[in-house]
């Protein structure tokens, strides 16, 4: 947490750009490349052997990830906030939720779905990176599509399309590792510039994370939001809550559990749906165990598209078919097996609290975590990884005690495997 103050704390909102200075048209590709030549535009052939490198753990010519991320920041800088599009007759509309990295999930998808196509038409609704292995490709060769078809495929920013995240879950080092940091640098900047919604077919608002704090927030505003004015989403208005905020089953809203955002409930979302004139609400944003979920009455439906998330979470993934009737088809599919390379996630170190005298088991977690109320508290591979709000609300003391000298990860998106325990 304290790293994260930090880094928020020396952000320049005006450094200059990581484009500035860039000349690809200078840069050679070795001779020794064996991969497929990236001429001035995307071509379909590139970006199958893309997909054939990515599976064989080979990466892109620096020169090619450079001109990807080049062209598909200004195509999508000049997109507006909210894309509005249709359905056309003769084909369909996939949407997906998170894939956080999990590359060979993608290609499961893709295998049962069909790949993009002019008549196949795809909306990855946020959240492509951190997290999983391998982020990297799955941000190239999203970028790859977008350049390839820009009016046939669509990209919406989440919350792990953001600075702050991308440093603490890995996103960045993985950039760093695998190419440089300019290449963090340039995602970062297409990032910010990645529309925040699409309204598909006048009839499904589909956006990363969910509604407002104000009822009288319209599409309208949505469509006036300058999202250019600012980089990150910050901690309130309306860029932030339509990235980070949740359902909640009960009415009216409450706070998230997250620390950043709200929840809201059955009652927003049908009074929001009336005066806009839309059949729900399509977003992503939290793993659903069968893969999606529909509640709100119907109006509010969630799709997350990582199977077993994080390797951690026995969930399945799921995608939705939108026709030209906009009528829902729900799919589900199982994770498949990658190799076992561990995602690049940040760890901070911890301090001890001696004096904890806290012993109460709970089954399946440490059994000093409850103390500190096991709602809050949620297990990511082998490491205990106590929430943002559990560090803000219950201190560091609390946490502390908790971990015993090993490694901890502070976790701003709470939600994976959080469950209530008994205090």
């Amino acid at each position: 947490m304290k790293r994260l103050e930090f880094l928020r704390a020396i952000e320049v909102d005006d450094e200059p750009s990581a484009f500035e200075g860039l000349d690809i048209d200078s840069m050679t590709v070795d001779s020794s490349y064996d991969g497929a030549k990236l001429g001035q535009g995307m071509t379909q052939d590139f970006i199958d052997d893309m997909i054939s490198r990515f599976k064989n753990g080979k990466k892109l010519h620096r020169k090619y990830v450079y001109q990807i991320i080049a062209a598909v920041r200004q195509i999508v800088y000049d997109e507006p906030t909210m894309v509005e599009m249709e359905v056309q007759k003769d084909h369909k509309l996939t949407v997906c939720g998170d894939t956080h990295g999990q590359f060979f999930d993608l290609m499961e998808l893709f295998r049962l779905n069909g790949f993009p196509t002019e008549s196949h038409y795809y909306l990855f609704n946020g959240d492509f990176v951190d997290r999983g292995s391998w982020s990297t490709e799955i941000a190239l060769l999203l970028y790859a599509y977008k350049w390839l078809r820009p009016k046939a495929f669509f990209l919406n920013r989440g919350n792990h399309e953001t600075d702050d995240m991308n440093r603490v879950y890995g996103f960045e080092g993985e950039c760093k590792a695998k190419y440089t940091e300019r290449v963090f640098k340039l995602f970062s900047e297409s990032f910010s510039a990645l529309p925040l919604a699409t309204l598909i077919g006048q009839k499904y608002f589909t956006l990363h994370g969910g509604l407002f704090s104000d009822d009288k927030t319209s599409l309208d505003d949505v469509r006036k939001l300058n999202r250019h004015q600012q980089r990150q989403p910050g901690q309130q208005g309306l860029m932030m809550e339509m990235l980070w905020t949740d359902p909640q089953p009960t009415p009216g809203r409450g706070p998230s559990k997250r620390g950043v955002g709200l929840q809201f409930g059955p009652d927003v979302t049908k009074r929001f749906c009336e005066n806009n004139g839309l059949e729900a609400v399509i977003r992503s944003h939290e793993v659903r165990m069968e893969g999606y979920e529909v509640e709100h009455g119907g109006r509010c439906i969630t799709v997350f598209s990582a199977p077993k998330y994080c390797d951690s979470t026995e969930n399945k993934g799921a995608y939705i078919n939108i026709g030209p009737e906009h009528k829902l088809e729900f799919h589900k599919f199982d994770a498949v097996p990658h190799p076992d390379i561990k995602p690049m996630v940040t760890f901070l170190s911890c301090t001890l609290d001696p004096t904890c005298s806290a012993n109460l088991p709970v089954s399946g977690i440490c059994p000093k975590l409850s103390h500190v109320y096991g709602v809050e508290t949620c297990l990511h591979r082998n490491n205990w990884s106590i929430c943002y709000l559990a560090v803000q609300r219950y201190h560091w003391k609390g946490v502390y005690s908790c971990i015993s000298g090993s490694w901890l990860e502070i976790r701003l998106d709470h939600g994976i495997n959080a469950v209530e325990y008994p205090t």
